[in-house]
Formats: C-alpha cells, structure tokens, sequence
C-alpha cells in the first residue's frame, strides 16, 4: 500500500523556481550496503533540467557523520553549473 502525503510549502518560493521534476531515484539493498563512515555508492546518472546527476549515499554517513546519520548527495556531473531547490523523500520497502 502506498500512501501519499501533500508537499509541505514553507514561506514564498521565489520566482526564479517554477518549475519542478520529479525523478524516482531506488537504492535496492540498502541494507545490505556497507554502514562504515565514509563508504559511498553512486547511483547511475540521470537526466533532469538538460543537465546529468547522480546521488551519491553514504549509508553510515560521511567520516566526519555523527552514529545513525545517512547523508545523500544531489551531484551535478554536468559541465555547467545550475542552482535548483531540490528534497529526498525516503520509504520503507513495502510502501
């Protein structure tokens, strides 16, 4: 079962920031990952806004990470630069 919640708005967007994509982006087997600090996985690259991305997720965070942190990167593999707004959204396995 999945269940949807609506975007949560804080404060007025500027209007530089219009428009929006959204890019499903699956780690399967993430618990199966390594959880060391420091250890990273990419995922493939994809396109969004003519531009190429990958995320790149620590699961036991960066070295310098506190215990329990996974921090998840949006990484711009483009040559030209791009400023975006962007957010994660995280979910079990069986929704």
């Amino acid at each position: 079962m999945s269940i949807r919640h609506p975007a949560v708005g804080f404060g007025t967007p500027s209007n530089e920031f219009q428009e929006w994509e959204t890019i499903p982006v699956y780690f399967h087997g993430f618990e199966g990952l390594d959880t060391s600090r420091g250890a990273f996985v990419d995922s493939p690259e994809f396109t969004c806004f003519g531009r190429q991305w990958t995320l790149r997720i620590y699961p036991g965070g960066r070295t310098d990470s506190d215990d329990g942190v996974v921090s998840v990167y949006l990484r711009n593999m483009s040559e030209e630069s791009i400023e975006v707004e962007y957010g994660f959204t995280v979910k079990k396995s069986d929704g």
